[in-house]
């Protein structure tokens, strides 16, 4: 009996999975707003259901029901959302989701936003995941591809849904995809994909690090003869991977020299592939801060040679771009401290990275929603770098049990008290970092808008 894959083996786009089927979307925020739009206008009958009711969502609803839609707020109502010929959970939906309970027992599908769009897109693909780095390598590829005179897209988790641009459209798209939007994926197939490093994350969703790494590998599970994955040489957890037979396999480093891939040498960014070698670029003409971001660098590089980009192209991007916002983004110089928003980093590794990369001293800004990975890790960069930590919201006595016995933490209720803290002890020459080391969630709608605020309160106290 033909399968789902085998009919997608010959071409990926295939409208009809779509049209005249009953689909149930869970989460009606930017992913479930723009995957509902998407399937309405393929002849999908769409039920869109959000647990809340907000403002923006009322606004989101009644878009949707002008153009069709059934929508209820507020609630699931599960007999109905379970009546369907498959389900597209918004990524922040667990699989252990009542409504996603039911589907299954009655054998409903359930398939990601991203799988969904996959359907309807005509171009090529390439998608870049792994535990940090990927909006920032997501965004350098897209820019090393238009560089290169192609008419790239770029969306998923870097802002725009896949969903909002996919259909029809015959240019290819970069995605930043996450373990969550990877985890219902049926026949979702990369040209080239990216795996930049995979660290303990999200462990509150995955329950081990073996179960969220599989959820990563997931991007390479349909990926076929001329595809490629580019793997972290340096991470021990990425090289374990196994991809089909016949996916080339190109590696990336900033440690070590590599037979086959991109790597630094003697002050350069350097490739050896198949097609060639040579030097892209030298180390001091990459503006992105940060040993951490040589190995973006690198990555990007090694999946825009794989999809035949020039290395000239790769070198101009990498001498003009300078990352994105959230990411161990410069505010200047207040009241004489520098100030760094890096936000976005959501997990005990990311911040890590922020403290390895910011000059000391650093008075340091950390709270949210704890994600399972250990502070402890970060004991010994902290001893070395920070004069001390203020810890506000959910999670600050977590992180005050941690590191107590080894640097200061004060504790606030919530960002605007941290920042204001942050000033009154640090000093001239410190730097003020926020580095938040968990999920916005208890008091942010995201991390872009707990860095607005960030942003907002550094403002408010040293403006």
């Amino acid at each position: 009996m033909e399968t789902v894959k085998d009919v997608m083996a010959t071409s990926h786009v295939h409208p009809e999975r779509i049209r005249g089927r009953r689909v149930a979307v869970l989460g009606l925020a930017r992913t479930g707003g723009a995957v509902s739009r998407m399937l309405l206008s393929a002849g999908a009958e769409v039920l869109a259901s959000d647990r809340s009711d907000t403002d923006r969502l009322q606004q989101n609803a009644e878009q949707l029901r002008d153009l069709g839609a059934w929508v209820e707020l507020g609630r699931h109502t599960e007999d109905v959302l379970a009546r369907v010929d498959f389900v597209v959970p918004s990524p922040g939906i667990a699989a252990d989701h009542p409504v996603l309970v039911k589907a299954r027992t009655k054998g409903v599908p359930v398939f990601s936003e991203i799988e969904v769009a996959f359907w309807l897109h005509a171009g090529d693909v390439l998608a870049v995941t792994g535990t940090n780095g990927k909006t920032t390598t997501a965004t350098l590829l897209h820019h090393m591809l238009k560089q290169d005179g192609l008419q790239a897209r770029l969306a998923g988790n870097v802002g725009l849904a896949y969903s909002a641009i996919a259909a029809g459209l015959p240019e290819p798209v970069v995605l930043e995809v996450s373990s969550y939007q990877l985890e219902y994926t049926e026949t979702f197939r990369p040209i080239v994909s990216g795996i930049l490093n995979i660290t303990p994350d999200h462990l509150e969703r995955h329950g081990d690090l073996a179960h969220y790494a599989a959820a990563k590998f997931r991007i390479v599970e349909n990926q076929c003869d001329g595809d490629t994955v580019v793997l972290n040489a340096d991470c021990p957890t990425s090289r374990e991977l196994r991809p089909p037979p016949g996916v080339h396999t190109i590696y990336f480093s900033t440690t070590q020299f590599l037979p086959e891939g991109v790597y630094c040498d003697h002050g350069n960014l350097v490739y050896r592939t198949p097609a060639g070698d040579g030097v892209i670029t030298s180390l001091d003409r990459i503006r992105l801060p940060g040993a951490h971001n040589l190995a973006n660098a690198a990555a990007a590089a090694a999946m825009a040679l794989a999809y035949g980009a020039a290395p000239e192209s790769i070198a101009g991007a990498l001498a003009v771009f300078e990352g994105v916002p959230h990411r161990l983004e410069p505010l200047g110089t207040r009241r004489g401290r520098r100030v760094i928003n890096d936000s976005k980093a959501t997990n005990v590794g990311a911040m890590c990275v922020a403290l390895d990369a910011v000059a000391g001293p650093i008075v340091l800004l950390v709270g949210g929603r704890a994600k399972g990975d250990d502070p402890a890790d970060a004991l010994s960069l902290l001893s070395q770098k920070a004069r001390a930590v203020i810890a506000y919201g959910e999670a600050r006595e977590h992180f005050q049990r941690a590191w107590q016995s080894r640097i200061q933490v004060d504790l606030t209720d919530d960002l605007r008290a941290a920042v204001e803290r942050a000033f009154a002890i640090s000093r001239p020459g410190d730097a003020v970092l926020l580095s938040p080391a968990c999920a916005s969630f208890d008091q942010f709608n995201d991390f872009e808008e707990r860095g607005d605020r960030f942003r907002e309160y550094v403002d408010e106290f040293a403006g």
